[in-house]
Parts: structure tokens; C-alpha cells; sequence
């Protein structure tokens, strides 16, 4: 009885801290950090310009993209348990709410665990893991070109320069290949030095689980094809609130700022303002209008992280986080 009312007050308190983290957050990035009302005002100009269809289709784009994060993470844990497509859904909106608050959004991998079976919490971690990385993948890559045609035809650097970090960006993307494709090898790595109860948490003691080529073929692609919807989502956006260019330099542009900010090691509901302005410097060549860039940039994060961060965080103050992390005893 004693420990049921521990656990009833441990559970409390956890999600109290969340929420309260979460809400204080939130209110000092929209409506300290930023002026909401020149945002609105720029929404509502842009609406009369007759475009609102570009911002709906930016809106629709985001339930593509949770769907196939949602499609990911479940091929990734079909070795080892099948979930259901809205079970993996709900889980990727946890993950969302937990990514929110942390840097580099490590609190990522708590909300995805809590969505699970206690004895698939290491499991998840590890689905989630490999997840990142194909994601990063696609990032790096794509990333990595947009700067090279950004800095070539907009900054003009110089290509002593330019090149060589080219070749070190795709020797990055290579040596995630390399990781990615013989990911099982990182389990028998981390078992010989001595994190083998963590192996044996996400083997079952028993053979290592093959993620198969088929499987991280599949992972791949559908990071690539979330790598497309946002980046377009980012695109429409920007013609939504009146920055009319060159495709080729918007698409550029956007793949750079999404590199780049990869390595903001911020949460992302406080990491708004560094967002914003390393867009405007990335397009600061393309247009000096800052408040459409910022415009474009805040709706982007509502669409993609607040809306979800606030499903997610819903869902786990309904949960008994204490028995998700298999401690209700």
C-alpha cells in the first residue's frame, strides 16, 4: 500500500514538472522571446493576398509527416514486437513532447519509451536510435548540397574553400552510411565494452535482432520522403508570406538552415529565436524582409512541433509514467 501511494505520488509530481517545464516554456518563446502580434498581423496580410490554400496544404503536409515518422518507428520495431500504426502515432507524439524540452531533443527517447511495454523500453531506445540516424542521413546529405549552391551562387565563396568542406560533408554522410548499414555490429561492440546489460535489455539475452538491408532500405526512404515534406512545408511557407524567388534558391536555402541547425544543441521549443536568425542569415542574399522570414520560420514550429509537443503531453499526463518505466510495483 505504501509503495502504490509512493508511486502515486512519484507519477504526480513527474507529470506536474513536465507540464509546468513545458507550459513556462512555451509562453516565455511565444510571448516573451517574440512578438506574437506583429506575427499575426503578418498571417493576416498574407491572407488577403489570396495564398491561405499554401499554408493549409503546409498544414496537411505535417499529418504526412507524423504519419510516416509513425510508419518508421514501426518498421524498426517489428523485430522485435508488431505495434499497430496508432499505437506508433501516439508514440511519436510522446516523443514529440518529450523532444520539445530537452536539448538536441534527447527527451526523445523518454517519451517514446513511456508509450511502451516496460519490456520493450530499451528497445525503443534503440529503434529510436537508428531512426536519428537515417534521419540524419538524409539531412547531411541534402544539406550539404543546398549550402554548396547557396555559397556558390549567393555568397560567392571561395572554392579553395568551398569544395573541401564539401568533401568533408559527404565524408560525413559515408561514415553514417557505414554505421547505419552495420548497425547490429554497435550492439557487439557495446557488449565488449562492457555495456552488455544494456545489449542484453535489448536482445532478450538471445541473438542480436537483424534490422535487415530490406528493413533499413525502407527507413531510409522514408526519411528522405520526411526530409521532402518539410523542406516543402518550409518552402510553401515562405511563398505564403510573400518571398517570391528563384526554387532552386529557396530549396537550397532551407536544406542549409536544416543542416545547420542540427547542430544547435538547444531545445527546440527555446531555440526558436537562433532558428529564426540563422534563417535570415542564410537568406539574408534573397531578401531583407526579416519578418517574413520569422513568420515562415514560427509557423513551421507550431505546425511541426507545438501542435504535436501539445497532443504528446496530453497523452502522458493521462498515463502512469511510474509503470511505463516499469517501476510500479
Amino acid at each position: 500500500m505504501k509503495i502504490k501511494k509512493r508511486n502515486k505520488i512519484i507519477n504526480f509530481s513527474i507529470k506536474l514538472l513536465l507540464f509546468s517545464f513545458f507550459s513556462v516554456l512555451l509562453y516565455w518563446q511565444i510571448f516573451i522571446k517574440n512578438d506574437p502580434a506583429l506575427l499575426v498581423d503578418e498571417f493576416v496580410l498574407s491572407i488577403r493576398s489570396a495564398n491561405l490554400y499554401l499554408f493549409v496544404f503546409a498544414f496537411i503536409l505535417a499529418f504526412a509527416n507524423w504519419s510516416l515518422e509513425a510508419a518508421k518507428w514501426k518498421l524498426l520495431m517489428s523485430p522485435y514486437f508488431v505495434y499497430s500504426f496508432k499505437h506508433s502515432l501516439k508514440t511519436i507524439f510522446l516523443g514529440i513532447a518529450g523532444g520539445i524540452i530537452t536539448p538536441m531533443q534527447l527527451g526523445e527517447y523518454f517519451g517514446r519509451i513511456v508509450a511502451v511495454d516496460p519490456s520493450h523500453n530499451w528497445k525503443s531506445f534503440w529503434a529510436t536510435f537508428i531512426g536519428s540516424i537515417a534521419q540524419n542521413i538524409s539531412t547531411l546529405f541534402f544539406g550539404i548540397f543546398g549550402l554548396l549552391f547557396l555559397l556558390k551562387n549567393h555568397y560567392n565563396v571561395d572554392d579553395h574553400i568551398l569544395y573541401p568542406s564539401f568533401s568533408l560533408g559527404l565524408a560525413g554522410v559515408l561514415v553514417l552510411l557505414l554505421i547505419y548499414f552495420n548497425i547490429g555490429y554497435t550492439l557487439k561492440i557495446a557488449s565488449k565494452f562492457g555495456l552488455s546489460k544494456f545489449v542484453s535489455k535489448i536482445t532478450d539475452n538471445k541473438s542480436h535482432p537483424e534490422h535487415k538491408l530490406k528493413l533499413l532500405n525502407k527507413v531510409l526512404i522514408i526519411s528522405c520522403l520526411r526530409y521532402f515534406i518539410f523542406t516543402t512545408q518550409f518552402y510553401l511557407l515562405l511563398i505564403f508570406f510573400g518571398l517570391d524567388n528563384n526554387v532552386l534558391s529557396l530549396f537550397s536555402g532551407i536544406s542549409g538552415i536544416f543542416l545547420l541547425q542540427t547542430g544547435i544543441p538547444l531545445p527546440p521549443v527555446v531555440n526558436f529565436l537562433a532558428r529564426g536568425e540563422l534563417a535570415i542569415l542564410v537568406f539574408e542574399q534573397i531578401t531583407s524582409n526579416e519578418i517574413m522570414i520569422l513568420s515562415s520560420t514560427f509557423s513551421l514550429w507550431i505546425i511541426n512541433l507545438v501542435i504535436p509537443s501539445i497532443i504528446g503531453m496530453s497523452l502522458l499526463i493521462r498515463m502512469n509514467i511510474v509503470k511505463k518505466l516499469g517501476y510500479d510495483g
